[in-house]
């Protein structure tokens, strides 16, 4: 019996190693722009995956100038080169108050102040795969909400690997 559960287990790890995926779960990505900043890298990790569609958890950093954005949410692709990409992120901001005063409260104590937005993404993935590995290139709106008021339209433009 130990003989027949060590064989299935050795089984079942080397069929999960030598197993093709078309793409790996993880990617990383740089963009310009991006929910309230001009430079954003984002990771992303693909929860779900089948032919035409996929579902991804994402976390990112961007700044522009004055003000930090960390957005975390979802995306959703569909398409087989060609797909399109939607998302919803809530995104934190660390932002200096005598630049980016329609985020804020009415409140301000300090230069730099924590506020907290909500940005649906909506664009075009073209997914690219070469001899180093697959890519994406990746254009989309996403548009800042402030959870306190104030809105900031900003879109980005990137390219992504997967690793």
């Amino acid at each position: 019996m130990k003989k027949i559960m060590l064989v299935l287990l050795t089984l079942i790890m080397t069929s999960a190693l030598l197993a093709d995926d078309i793409f790996s779960k993880h990617s990383l990505s740089t963009n310009l722009g991006g929910p309230g900043a001009l430079a954003t890298f984002e990771y992303q990790y693909q929860i779900r995956s089948r032919e035409k569609s996929s579902f991804s958890l994402t976390a990112g950093m961007g700044n522009a100038l004055l003000m930090f954005s960390f957005p975390l949410g979802f995306n959703y692709t569909y398409g087989d080169k060609n797909q399109v990409l939607v998302g919803a992120h809530f995104v934190p901001l660390a932002i200096y108050s005598d630049l980016f005063g329609s985020f804020l409260s009415s409140d301000q104590s300090d230069s730099w102040q924590i506020a907290y937005a909500f940005s649906p993404r909506f664009g075009y993935r073209r997914m690219i795969s070469g001899l180093n590995g697959d890519s994406y290139f990746q254009i989309y709106f996403s548009p800042l909400f402030g959870l306190q008021g104030g809105f900031f339209p900003s879109g980005g433009i990137g390219w992504g690997v997967y690793l």
